[in-house]
């Protein structure tokens, strides 16, 4: 299974465009090319959302999954740079 076509199967389930639910698998592959990023550079930079709306859905995925005193919060996860990485597909 190619990159392309794990970002694919993620973009049509995200849209409802396939009733097939997206696979761990894929969804793990979108996890961590986005890690790596932020690993080789220090930071995510955004690939989709411009800088306002990137900074929207971090504080929007902090007021969904903030963190607390056992597990960190959706930021933390990554799931900002997630929703970007599986966008720009």
């Amino acid at each position: 299974m190619t990159r392309r076509h794990l970002l694919e199967t993620i973009a049509a389930g995200l849209t409802g465009a396939v009733e097939a639910p997206i696979s761990l698998e894929a969804a793990q592959h979108v996890h961590n090319a986005a890690e790596q990023e932020k690993r080789a550079s220090g930071r995510y930079t955004p690939k989709f959302l411009n800088e306002h709306e990137y900074r929207t859905v971090q504080r929007l995925a902090e007021l969904i999954v903030p963190a607390d005193d056992v597990s960190g919060s959706a930021v933390d996860a990554g799931a900002p740079e997630f929703i970007d990485l599986l966008c720009s597909g």
